[in-house]
């Protein structure tokens, strides 16, 4: 399980200028920590069952740092301004070469945006992946085919299109635009 500690790995570092750690002094859990001139954490304070799968999130917008875990708000803290940068690698799931700094665990679908996310993409990004029944429902839809009378004949006949002149019985409730 992911307790308080005082120990903490890596899910992802980007050349100490951000973490995505796992368990972490008091809070244990999952934190974004991001420098500038100093640490800032926010935190989940959420002891994380071993084999169980989590959403976890990361946000930072120019101001506020904050983490989300499954979808939820968890917590924020003021960072006053953009965070250190670097040109440095980014690595995912180590430290580097710092010594049993690794992530403990599986990591699937890491992504990194230039832009903050809002709190309701995230939560949609969650229920998407996490509750994919709740969320999106998948089915076969049944249409039937449209049904025209063509009485009329057709008119201006070309390779690739002709006018047909009848009248628009059914549309088999297929979304049909008629013009």
């Amino acid at each position: 399980d992911l307790l308080s500690g005082n120990s903490s790995y890596r899910v992802l570092e980007k050349d100490n200028c951000y973490f995505l750690l796992q368990g972490t002094g008091a809070s244990g859990g999952m934190n974004l920590l991001v420098k500038r001139s100093g640490n800032f954490v926010a935190g989940n304070g959420t002891t994380m069952i071993s084999n169980q799968w989590y959403y976890v999130t990361g946000t930072f917008d120019g101001n506020m740092a904050s983490i989300y875990l499954d979808g939820m708000y968890q917590s924020s803290t003021n960072v006053g301004g953009a965070i250190d940068s670097s040109t440095g690698i980014l690595r995912i799931g180590s430290d580097g070469p710092a010594p049993g700094a690794y992530f403990n665990g599986w990591l699937d679908e890491v992504r990194i945006s230039s832009v903050p996310r809002s709190s309701n993409w995230i939560w949609a990004c969650y229920m998407n992946q996490g509750s994919n029944s709740i969320f999106n429902n998948y089915s076969v839809m049944a249409f039937g085919l449209p049904y025209l009378n063509n009485a009329g004949g057709t008119s201006n006949v070309t390779l690739s299109s002709a006018n047909l002149n009848g009248t628009l019985i059914s549309t088999g409730a297929a979304p049909t635009e008629v013009w």
